[in-house]
Protein backbone atom coordinates (compact mmCIF):
# COMPACT_ATOMS: atom_id res chain seq x y z
CA UNK A 1 0.00 0.00 0.00
CA UNK A 2 1.19 3.49 -0.86
CA UNK A 3 0.13 6.35 1.41
CA UNK A 4 -0.32 10.02 0.53
CA UNK A 5 -1.04 13.01 2.73
CA UNK A 6 -2.95 15.67 0.83
CA UNK A 7 -3.47 19.27 1.90
CA UNK A 8 -5.51 22.24 0.77
CA UNK A 9 -4.69 25.82 1.74
CA UNK A 10 -6.70 28.72 3.08
CA UNK A 11 -6.13 31.59 0.65
CA UNK A 12 -6.71 35.34 0.71
CA UNK A 13 -7.68 37.74 -2.09
CA UNK A 14 -4.01 38.55 -2.59
CA UNK A 15 -3.23 34.92 -3.40
CA UNK A 16 -3.49 35.04 -7.16
CA UNK A 17 -2.38 32.12 -9.29
CA UNK A 18 0.77 34.05 -10.22
CA UNK A 19 1.63 34.85 -6.59
CA UNK A 20 1.10 31.23 -5.59
CA UNK A 21 3.21 29.93 -8.47
CA UNK A 22 6.03 32.32 -7.63
CA UNK A 23 5.95 31.21 -4.01
CA UNK A 24 5.70 27.54 -4.96
CA UNK A 25 8.65 27.59 -7.35
CA UNK A 26 10.81 29.25 -4.70
CA UNK A 27 9.90 26.66 -2.06
CA UNK A 28 10.26 23.69 -4.41
CA UNK A 29 13.61 24.93 -5.71
CA UNK A 30 14.92 24.86 -2.14
CA UNK A 31 13.49 21.38 -1.55
CA UNK A 32 14.75 19.88 -4.82
CA UNK A 33 17.87 21.94 -5.29
CA UNK A 34 16.92 22.25 -8.98
CA UNK A 35 14.04 23.49 -11.12
CA UNK A 36 11.00 21.25 -10.84
CA UNK A 37 9.09 19.80 -13.81
CA UNK A 38 5.93 21.84 -14.32
CA UNK A 39 2.82 20.52 -16.07
CA UNK A 40 0.12 22.90 -17.27
CA UNK A 41 -3.42 22.81 -18.62
CA UNK A 42 -5.11 25.90 -20.12
CA UNK A 43 -8.68 25.81 -21.40
CA UNK A 44 -10.38 28.68 -23.21
CA UNK A 45 -13.90 29.80 -22.46
CA UNK A 46 -16.68 28.14 -24.41
CA UNK A 47 -16.89 29.72 -27.84
CA UNK A 48 -13.72 31.78 -27.34
CA UNK A 49 -12.75 33.72 -30.45
CA UNK A 50 -16.28 33.63 -31.87
CA UNK A 51 -18.94 36.34 -31.92
CA UNK A 52 -16.58 38.92 -30.51
CA UNK A 53 -15.45 36.88 -27.50
CA UNK A 54 -11.82 36.89 -26.44
CA UNK A 55 -9.57 33.86 -26.90
CA UNK A 56 -7.03 33.71 -24.10
CA UNK A 57 -5.02 31.11 -26.03
CA UNK A 58 -4.78 33.32 -29.10
CA UNK A 59 -3.41 36.10 -26.94
CA UNK A 60 -0.89 33.73 -25.33
CA UNK A 61 0.28 32.40 -28.70
CA UNK A 62 0.68 35.94 -30.02
CA UNK A 63 2.97 36.75 -27.10
CA UNK A 64 4.65 33.33 -26.89
CA UNK A 65 4.44 31.77 -30.38
CA UNK A 66 6.70 28.88 -29.31
CA UNK A 67 3.82 27.57 -27.15
CA UNK A 68 1.49 27.01 -30.11
CA UNK A 69 2.90 23.47 -30.47
CA UNK A 70 0.98 22.53 -27.29
CA UNK A 71 -2.40 23.43 -28.83
CA UNK A 72 -4.98 20.76 -29.61
CA UNK A 73 -8.74 20.30 -29.89
CA UNK A 74 -10.66 18.69 -27.06
CA UNK A 75 -12.09 15.28 -27.78
CA UNK A 76 -15.60 15.50 -26.35
CA UNK A 77 -18.34 12.89 -26.42
CA UNK A 78 -20.91 15.66 -26.86
CA UNK A 79 -19.98 18.92 -28.58
CA UNK A 80 -21.77 22.22 -28.17
CA UNK A 81 -24.07 22.66 -31.20
CA UNK A 82 -23.11 26.33 -31.68
CA UNK A 83 -19.50 26.61 -30.53
CA UNK A 84 -18.10 23.18 -31.40
CA UNK A 85 -15.10 21.62 -29.63
CA UNK A 86 -12.88 23.57 -27.22
CA UNK A 87 -9.27 24.44 -27.94
CA UNK A 88 -6.80 23.51 -25.21
CA UNK A 89 -3.13 23.89 -24.43
CA UNK A 90 -1.43 21.30 -22.26
CA UNK A 91 1.81 19.40 -21.74
CA UNK A 92 0.15 16.72 -19.62
CA UNK A 93 1.24 13.20 -20.61
CA UNK A 94 -0.80 10.02 -20.58
CA UNK A 95 -2.71 8.78 -18.58
CA UNK A 96 -4.12 12.24 -17.73
CA UNK A 97 -7.64 12.67 -19.07
CA UNK A 98 -6.52 16.02 -20.49
CA UNK A 99 -3.26 14.66 -21.94
CA UNK A 100 -1.94 16.39 -25.05
CA UNK A 101 -3.35 14.27 -27.86
CA UNK A 102 -0.31 15.04 -30.04
CA UNK A 103 2.09 13.73 -27.41
CA UNK A 104 3.66 17.17 -26.98
CA UNK A 105 4.80 16.96 -23.35
CA UNK A 106 7.94 19.11 -23.38
CA UNK A 107 8.59 21.28 -20.35
CA UNK A 108 8.18 25.06 -20.53
CA UNK A 109 10.42 27.51 -18.63
CA UNK A 110 8.89 28.59 -15.34
CA UNK A 111 9.49 32.23 -16.29
CA UNK A 112 7.14 31.87 -19.27
CA UNK A 113 4.44 30.18 -17.20
CA UNK A 114 4.75 32.89 -14.55
CA UNK A 115 4.18 35.61 -17.15
CA UNK A 116 1.08 33.79 -18.41
CA UNK A 117 -0.31 33.41 -14.88
CA UNK A 118 0.35 37.10 -14.23
CA UNK A 119 -2.06 37.81 -17.08
CA UNK A 120 -4.86 35.63 -15.65
CA UNK A 121 -7.70 36.57 -15.71
CA UNK A 122 -7.61 40.03 -17.29
CA UNK A 123 -5.20 39.64 -20.18
CA UNK A 124 -5.71 35.88 -20.45
CA UNK A 125 -9.32 35.08 -19.38
CA UNK A 126 -9.03 31.29 -19.33
CA UNK A 127 -11.99 29.26 -18.16
CA UNK A 128 -9.69 26.72 -16.49
CA UNK A 129 -6.04 26.85 -15.48
CA UNK A 130 -4.16 24.06 -13.71
CA UNK A 131 -0.42 24.14 -13.05
CA UNK A 132 1.34 21.21 -11.35
CA UNK A 133 4.81 21.37 -9.83
CA UNK A 134 5.78 17.73 -10.10
CA UNK A 135 8.24 15.27 -8.52
CA UNK A 136 8.84 17.09 -5.23
CA UNK A 137 10.97 15.08 -2.82
CA UNK A 138 9.40 16.63 0.29
CA UNK A 139 11.02 14.19 2.71
CA UNK A 140 14.40 13.82 1.01
CA UNK A 141 13.95 10.05 0.83
CA UNK A 142 13.32 9.63 -2.89
CA UNK A 143 9.56 8.95 -2.59
CA UNK A 144 8.85 12.12 -4.55
CA UNK A 145 10.29 10.58 -7.70
CA UNK A 146 8.12 7.47 -7.71
CA UNK A 147 5.60 7.19 -10.60
CA UNK A 148 2.03 8.27 -9.83
CA UNK A 149 -0.39 5.78 -8.31
CA UNK A 150 -3.92 5.18 -9.53
CA UNK A 151 -5.60 6.08 -12.79
CA UNK A 152 -7.99 8.90 -11.81
CA UNK A 153 -5.88 11.70 -13.23
CA UNK A 154 -7.77 14.86 -14.09
CA UNK A 155 -6.56 18.44 -14.30
CA UNK A 156 -9.89 19.44 -12.75
CA UNK A 157 -9.20 17.36 -9.59
CA UNK A 158 -5.43 17.56 -9.02
CA UNK A 159 -5.77 16.18 -5.47
CA UNK A 160 -6.42 12.81 -7.11
CA UNK A 161 -2.94 12.98 -8.66
CA UNK A 162 -1.20 10.62 -6.26
CA UNK A 163 2.38 11.74 -6.49
CA UNK A 164 4.42 14.19 -4.40
CA UNK A 165 3.51 17.48 -6.04
CA UNK A 166 1.90 20.91 -5.79
CA UNK A 167 -1.06 22.13 -7.82
CA UNK A 168 -2.46 25.59 -8.48
CA UNK A 169 -5.83 26.22 -10.08
CA UNK A 170 -7.58 29.35 -11.31
CA UNK A 171 -11.05 28.66 -12.71
CA UNK A 172 -14.23 30.51 -13.45
CA UNK A 173 -16.87 29.21 -11.06
CA UNK A 174 -20.37 30.62 -11.67
CA UNK A 175 -19.88 34.40 -11.31
CA UNK A 176 -16.46 34.53 -9.67
CA UNK A 177 -12.87 33.43 -10.04
CA UNK A 178 -11.83 30.53 -7.83
CA UNK A 179 -8.15 30.01 -6.97
CA UNK A 180 -6.94 26.87 -5.19
CA UNK A 181 -3.61 25.59 -3.87
CA UNK A 182 -3.04 21.98 -2.80
CA UNK A 183 -0.10 19.73 -1.99
CA UNK A 184 0.45 15.97 -2.05
CA UNK A 185 3.16 14.28 0.03
CA UNK A 186 3.90 10.57 -0.26
CA UNK A 187 4.99 8.95 3.02
CA UNK A 188 5.97 5.44 4.02
CA UNK A 189 3.02 3.68 5.69
CA UNK A 190 3.79 2.82 9.33
CA UNK A 191 3.53 -0.73 10.61
CA UNK A 192 -0.01 -2.11 10.57
CA UNK A 193 -0.05 -2.30 14.38
CA UNK A 194 1.16 1.29 14.88
CA UNK A 195 -1.35 3.28 16.96
CA UNK A 196 -1.11 6.60 15.09
CA UNK A 197 0.23 8.09 11.88
CA UNK A 198 3.53 9.90 12.61
CA UNK A 199 3.82 13.62 11.97
CA UNK A 200 5.65 14.77 8.87
CA UNK A 201 9.38 15.48 9.34
CA UNK A 202 10.32 19.06 10.17
CA UNK A 203 11.84 19.54 6.71
CA UNK A 204 8.53 18.85 5.00
CA UNK A 205 6.44 20.84 7.49
CA UNK A 206 8.57 23.94 7.06
CA UNK A 207 8.32 23.74 3.27
CA UNK A 208 4.56 23.19 3.31
CA UNK A 209 3.99 25.99 5.82
CA UNK A 210 5.96 28.45 3.71
CA UNK A 211 3.31 28.01 1.05
CA UNK A 212 0.56 29.26 3.36
CA UNK A 213 -1.86 28.07 6.01
CA UNK A 214 -2.80 24.43 5.60
CA UNK A 215 -6.57 24.19 5.82
CA UNK A 216 -7.63 20.60 5.31
CA UNK A 217 -5.93 17.22 5.22
CA UNK A 218 -7.02 14.51 2.79
CA UNK A 219 -5.23 11.18 3.41
CA UNK A 220 -5.32 8.73 0.54
CA UNK A 221 -4.11 5.15 0.14
CA UNK A 222 -3.38 3.37 -3.13
CA UNK A 223 -3.34 -0.40 -3.54
CA UNK A 224 -0.48 -2.38 -4.99
CA UNK A 225 -1.34 -4.69 -7.92
CA UNK A 226 -1.40 -7.65 -5.51
CA UNK A 227 -3.66 -5.83 -3.07
CA UNK A 228 -5.95 -4.75 -5.91
CA UNK A 229 -6.41 -8.37 -7.00
CA UNK A 230 -7.52 -9.28 -3.46
CA UNK A 231 -9.87 -6.28 -3.35
CA UNK A 232 -11.44 -7.21 -6.69
CA UNK A 233 -12.12 -10.73 -5.42
CA UNK A 234 -13.71 -9.34 -2.24
CA UNK A 235 -15.86 -6.93 -4.21
CA UNK A 236 -17.14 -9.71 -6.47
CA UNK A 237 -17.97 -11.88 -3.45
CA UNK A 238 -20.17 -9.23 -1.78
CA UNK A 239 -21.83 -7.91 -4.94
CA UNK A 240 -24.89 -10.24 -4.93
CA UNK A 241 -25.52 -9.50 -1.25
CA UNK A 242 -25.25 -5.72 -1.80
CA UNK A 243 -27.60 -5.87 -4.77
CA UNK A 244 -30.25 -7.44 -2.53
CA UNK A 245 -29.73 -4.82 0.18
CA UNK A 246 -29.92 -2.04 -2.42
CA UNK A 247 -33.20 -3.35 -3.81
CA UNK A 248 -34.69 -3.32 -0.32
CA UNK A 249 -33.53 0.11 0.92
CA UNK A 250 -34.53 1.76 -2.36
CA UNK A 251 -37.97 0.18 -2.42
CA UNK A 252 -40.03 -1.90 0.02
CA UNK A 253 -37.88 -1.35 3.16
CA UNK A 254 -38.88 -4.80 4.39
CA UNK A 255 -37.85 -5.68 7.92
CA UNK A 256 -36.96 -2.08 8.77
CA UNK A 257 -38.88 -0.49 11.67
CA UNK A 258 -39.71 3.12 10.81
CA UNK A 259 -41.03 5.59 13.41
CA UNK A 260 -43.23 7.53 10.97
CA UNK A 261 -45.67 6.57 8.19
CA UNK A 262 -44.84 9.24 5.64
CA UNK A 263 -47.38 10.20 2.95
CA UNK A 264 -46.60 8.97 -0.58
CA UNK A 265 -46.70 12.39 -2.24
CA UNK A 266 -46.48 15.32 0.16
CA UNK A 267 -48.45 18.38 -0.90
CA UNK A 268 -46.37 21.46 -1.74
CA UNK A 269 -47.96 24.56 -0.26
CA UNK A 270 -47.63 27.81 -2.18
CA UNK A 271 -45.49 29.20 0.66
CA UNK A 272 -43.11 26.59 2.02
CA UNK A 273 -41.34 26.85 5.34
CA UNK A 274 -37.61 27.37 5.49
CA UNK A 275 -36.41 23.99 6.74
CA UNK A 276 -33.14 22.74 8.22
CA UNK A 277 -31.62 19.35 7.52
CA UNK A 278 -28.66 19.80 9.87
CA UNK A 279 -30.65 20.10 13.11
CA UNK A 280 -32.60 16.84 12.78
CA UNK A 281 -29.58 14.98 11.36
CA UNK A 282 -27.42 15.84 14.36
CA UNK A 283 -30.27 15.15 16.78
CA UNK A 284 -30.84 11.74 15.20
CA UNK A 285 -27.30 10.53 14.59
CA UNK A 286 -25.13 12.03 17.33
CA UNK A 287 -26.71 9.65 19.87
CA UNK A 288 -25.79 6.84 17.46
CA UNK A 289 -22.12 7.79 17.69
CA UNK A 290 -21.78 9.89 14.54
CA UNK A 291 -19.87 13.17 14.47
CA UNK A 292 -20.58 16.18 12.30
CA UNK A 293 -18.18 16.70 9.37
CA UNK A 294 -18.46 20.48 9.35
CA UNK A 295 -15.80 21.04 6.68
CA UNK A 296 -17.59 18.68 4.30
CA UNK A 297 -21.00 20.19 4.97
CA UNK A 298 -22.33 23.31 3.31
CA UNK A 299 -25.60 25.18 3.01
CA UNK A 300 -28.33 22.63 2.49
CA UNK A 301 -26.09 19.61 3.06
CA UNK A 302 -24.95 17.75 6.16
CA UNK A 303 -22.43 14.93 6.55
CA UNK A 304 -21.79 12.80 9.61
CA UNK A 305 -19.43 9.86 10.15
CA UNK A 306 -18.14 7.38 12.72
CA UNK A 307 -15.36 4.81 12.86
CA UNK A 308 -16.26 1.20 13.54
CA UNK A 309 -14.29 -1.04 15.92
CA UNK A 310 -12.50 -2.34 12.80
CA UNK A 311 -11.37 1.24 12.01
CA UNK A 312 -13.44 1.39 8.84
CA UNK A 313 -15.65 4.44 8.30
CA UNK A 314 -19.42 4.85 8.15
CA UNK A 315 -20.47 8.10 6.46
CA UNK A 316 -23.92 9.57 5.87
CA UNK A 317 -24.57 12.41 3.43
CA UNK A 318 -27.84 14.36 3.48
CA UNK A 319 -28.83 16.92 0.87
CA UNK A 320 -31.82 19.11 1.75
CA UNK A 321 -32.59 19.69 -1.90
CA UNK A 322 -31.78 23.39 -2.02
CA UNK A 323 -33.81 24.07 -5.17
CA UNK A 324 -36.78 21.76 -4.64
CA UNK A 325 -36.67 21.27 -0.84
CA UNK A 326 -36.64 17.53 -1.33
CA UNK A 327 -33.97 15.77 0.76
CA UNK A 328 -31.97 12.73 -0.26
CA UNK A 329 -29.55 10.54 1.70
CA UNK A 330 -26.54 8.35 0.94
CA UNK A 331 -25.06 5.65 3.18
CA UNK A 332 -21.37 4.87 2.59
CA UNK A 333 -19.00 2.37 4.19
CA UNK A 334 -15.32 2.44 3.39
CA UNK A 335 -11.81 1.43 4.29
CA UNK A 336 -8.49 2.87 3.10
CA UNK A 337 -8.64 0.92 -0.18
CA UNK A 338 -12.34 0.20 -0.79
CA UNK A 339 -15.67 2.04 -0.86
CA UNK A 340 -19.37 1.15 -1.16
CA UNK A 341 -22.34 3.50 -1.09
CA UNK A 342 -26.09 3.46 -1.68
CA UNK A 343 -28.89 6.01 -1.59
CA UNK A 344 -31.90 4.93 0.45
CA UNK A 345 -35.59 5.71 0.72
CA UNK A 346 -37.41 7.28 3.67
CA UNK A 347 -40.68 5.42 3.15
CA UNK A 348 -41.72 2.15 1.45
CA UNK A 349 -42.39 2.59 -2.24
CA UNK A 350 -40.47 5.85 -2.61
CA UNK A 351 -39.91 6.26 -6.34
CA UNK A 352 -36.70 8.32 -6.47
CA UNK A 353 -33.92 9.47 -4.12
CA UNK A 354 -35.56 12.81 -3.31
CA UNK A 355 -38.57 13.12 -1.03
CA UNK A 356 -40.45 16.50 -0.95
CA UNK A 357 -40.65 18.13 2.50
CA UNK A 358 -42.57 21.43 2.58
CA UNK A 359 -42.42 21.71 6.40
CA UNK A 360 -39.85 21.31 9.17
CA UNK A 361 -42.11 18.81 10.92
CA UNK A 362 -42.03 16.56 7.86
CA UNK A 363 -38.27 17.02 7.53
CA UNK A 364 -37.83 15.86 11.14
CA UNK A 365 -39.92 12.77 10.41
CA UNK A 366 -37.93 12.03 7.24
CA UNK A 367 -34.62 12.14 9.12
CA UNK A 368 -36.05 10.03 11.96
CA UNK A 369 -36.97 7.38 9.38
CA UNK A 370 -33.45 7.66 7.98
CA UNK A 371 -32.22 6.65 11.42
CA UNK A 372 -34.21 3.42 11.16
CA UNK A 373 -32.81 2.65 7.69
CA UNK A 374 -29.24 3.34 8.83
CA UNK A 375 -29.69 1.04 11.85
CA UNK A 376 -30.73 -1.70 9.42
CA UNK A 377 -27.75 -1.04 7.13
CA UNK A 378 -25.35 -1.12 10.05
CA UNK A 379 -26.77 -4.47 11.22
CA UNK A 380 -26.65 -6.07 7.79
CA UNK A 381 -23.96 -4.46 5.65
CA UNK A 382 -21.18 -3.73 8.13
CA UNK A 383 -20.54 -7.34 9.29
CA UNK A 384 -20.48 -8.66 5.72
CA UNK A 385 -18.08 -6.00 4.42
CA UNK A 386 -15.87 -6.29 7.50
CA UNK A 387 -15.53 -10.01 6.87
CA UNK A 388 -14.81 -9.49 3.17
CA UNK A 389 -12.27 -6.68 3.46
CA UNK A 390 -10.95 -7.01 7.01
CA UNK A 391 -9.98 -4.26 9.45
CA UNK A 392 -8.17 -1.05 8.60
CA UNK A 393 -5.00 0.08 10.39
CA UNK A 394 -5.77 2.10 13.53
CA UNK A 395 -3.45 4.86 12.31
CA UNK A 396 -5.32 5.55 9.05
CA UNK A 397 -6.88 9.02 9.15
CA UNK A 398 -10.05 9.66 7.16
CA UNK A 399 -10.70 13.15 5.82
CA UNK A 400 -12.84 15.55 7.75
Amino acid sequence: MRLFRRYTYRLSRQDTAAALFERATEVVREVRGTEQPVRFYFRDQLGAGMRGTVSALSRVYKRFPELQRFSFTAVEKVQHPLFGPDTLSSNLPQPWQEANVNGMCDLVPTEVLLQILQGVPRAFPFAHVTVICDEIDWLGDGLGYRPPAGDRLSAFIPLEYLRSSLSIQSNWWTSRREVNLSAVVEVEPPALDAPTLPELPERACKALDRLGKRHWSFPKAAASPEEQAVLDTARQSVQPFLEGITANVQGPLEGIPLPHALPPEPYFAALRESVSVKVPVLATFKPRGYRHLAKQSAQGTCRVAKRTPNHNLLQLSFDAGTWAQAPSAVFAYRGPLWFHSVWFAFRPGQRNPQYPTPTQELMDQVIANAGGVVDYLERTVVPVLDEAYGPAPAWFEYEG
